[in-house]
């Protein structure tokens, strides 16, 4: 099999794989998707640029790695199945320290990992793109035509009987057509090189350039409290509010609101106890919740009498004295793409009362700085001029694009142009074939085999390796082809008919007024033109 043979046949099995896994049913192998990566929160499995391919399944299970589409960030997202959440699921990248802040049900779920390409994403859409798909296409047409050429010639090489036949090319029909329509061809021609550099280039950059700059976090947490007392002369009403202290006399539990606001992520709170003594001990208040929206409010109750029993209790073990309870209470926020906040209320709390630290703020900022990404359009520069890589590709695919529309319709056109004679017909079908030379006498003992048409002469052209001598003479086209024994003869009369001329009596001596044509051996009656004369 010849090349291009090959390459048509890697393409046909490409096209049809491809068609099979569009429509075909999942239990036969078929509805597969691809996924290409980005970002790192999948590393050190998965970076950014790989193609992952996924098949849909029936049921899911914890550990598998499963594409999904996320609501929030209105894209695929390829992560690992660590939890199930009743009827949902629950999601985690293998690089990231906190949970999916969606928990998808399984009618979200694109399908699970089946196959892995590193870089293949990367391949997959440069050869996808538009001047990838256009080089294609006119690469497998070419190929196609001379593998259909290659086998018409082997086909008469074999007819021979022997004889070695040379390859004949075909008349290109844009090289015999008109002037004018030859200068549209060439100007769409360099359009579509034009369109093709601009792509070489447009579809190698990126269309954004992402640069890291220095920001500060935008987590923020205010803090309240609030309980409920009876009406005494300790206060002025029955809600006892932040900032003032709460006497235990009056009241024995406390409710704490922790308000926060930045990004999505995950929210949990935890009290951490400690007294002078060096001992501490952490009492989680709420489990990890995952939230988005940007807002997370939560609310927990304190039990003073509780806190200051485990105080005494680790008084009684260690040996040291109880003395007032350091109470912080401490929300944990991790935000996705920055450092976990942590901000604590810190309370003490003693035998008459409950009261905020000196200097306590209930507001309080993220202070730490994250390195977050920009993006902004990327450029390039091309034959002098600066352009937005997204405009060059947009160009790139409208000058391809449309220079193999125009091509198509141009040689639609030509292919319909009429020739105003039968020789001009066959100068620009057998042109590469045809071989001018001036009138020449065929010998005598050389019988002549008039043809009925030029396509004839042209086969036996090709199939005995010769090229077809072509004279014009007296509005006359004359063709022959000579074998070792024979002369084939084609002659066709120009668009004005022309009388027959009678030849001039010459001396016999003189060989210039030797007569050109000889006797057919076909019947006279057969021909319809007019003997050539000198």
């Amino acid at each position: 099999m010849r090349a291009s043979g090959r390459a048509r046949a890697i393409i046909s099995a490409l096209l049809a794989i491809g068609l099979w896994l569009a429509i075909a049913p999942a239990s036969l192998g078929g509805q597969l998707s691809y996924v290409i990566t980005h970002g790192n929160s999948m590393e050190p499995r998965f970076r950014s640029g790989d193609l992952a391919i996924v098949h849909p399944s029936s049921t899911y299970d914890v550990g598998e790695i499963v594409a999904y589409q996320s609501n929030t960030l209105k894209r695929l997202v390829m992560h690992r199945i660590v939890d199930r959440d009743g009827a949902a699921f629950v999601f985690k990248g293998d690089n990231n320290n906190f949970l999916d802040p969606e928990h998808p049900g399984q009618d979200r779920l694109l399908g699970r990992l089946v196959v892995h390409i590193p870089r293949g994403g990367i391949w997959l859409e440069r050869l996808t793109s538009p001047v990838a798909v256009a080089v294609m296409l006119i690469v497998v047409l070419v190929g196609g035509g001379n593998a259909v050429q290659s086998r018409r010639h082997a086909r008469r090489k074999h007819a021979m009987s022997g004889r070695k036949a040379p390859r004949i090319p075909r008349a290109s029909p844009f090289g015999s057509a008109p002037r004018p329509l030859r200068a549209a061809g060439a100007i769409i021609a360099s359009t579509g090189l034009l369109g093709i550099g601009l792509g070489a280039f447009a579809f190698a950059t990126p269309t954004h350039l992402q640069t890291a700059t220095e920001a500060p976090a935008t987590g923020r947490i205010t803090f309240s409290y609030r309980t409920a007392v009876a009406l005494t002369a300790a206060y002025d009403g029955t809600t006892v509010t932040s900032p003032d202290p709460i006497f235990r006399s009056v009241a024995d539990t406390v409710d704490v609101t922790a308000d926060y606001r930045g990004g999505s992520g995950r929210f949990s709170v935890s009290a951490e106890l400690s007294n002078g003594s060096g001992w501490h001990t952490t009492v989680p208040l709420v489990k990890t919740l995952a939230f988005t929206g940007g807002r997370f409010t939560t609310t927990v109750r304190l039990n003073l009498t509780d806190l200051e029993a485990r105080g005494e209790a680790a008084a009684r073990a260690t040996g040291v004295p109880a003395g007032p309870l350091a109470v912080a209470v401490v929300p944990a926020v991790h935000a996705a793409g920055e450092a976990p906040f942590a901000p604590a209320l810190r309370l003490t709390l003693s035998a008459d009362q409950l009261v905020l630290d000196p200097g306590q703020s209930l507001t309080m900022k993220d202070s730490a700085t994250v390195e977050r990404t920009k993006s902004q359009p990327r450029t390039l520069d091309f034959a002098g001029r600066e352009m937005v890589v997204s405009t060059a590709r947009d160009m790139s695919t409208v000058l391809t694009g449309g220079s193999i529309f125009l091509a198509a319709l141009l040689l639609l056109v030509i292919r319909g142009v009429s020739p105003t004679s039968e020789g001009v017909a066959i100068q620009r079908r057998y042109g590469p074939l045809l071989i001018e030379v001036e009138p020449m006498p065929t010998p005598a003992h050389r019988p002549v085999v008039d043809v009925t048409e030029f396509a004839t002469l042209a086969r036996l052209a090709e199939r005995y390796g010769l090229l077809v001598l072509h004279w014009t003479r007296s509005r006359i086209e004359t063709y022959l082809v000579q074998d070792e024994g024979t002369t084939y003869r084609y002659r066709t009369i120009t668009a004005h008919p022309v009388e027959a001329v009678i030849p001039s009596p010459r001396s016999p001596s003189d060989p210039a007024t030797t007569e050109l044509i000889v006797p057919s051996i076909v019947p006279a009656a057969a021909s319809t033109l007019p003997p050539e004369s000198e």
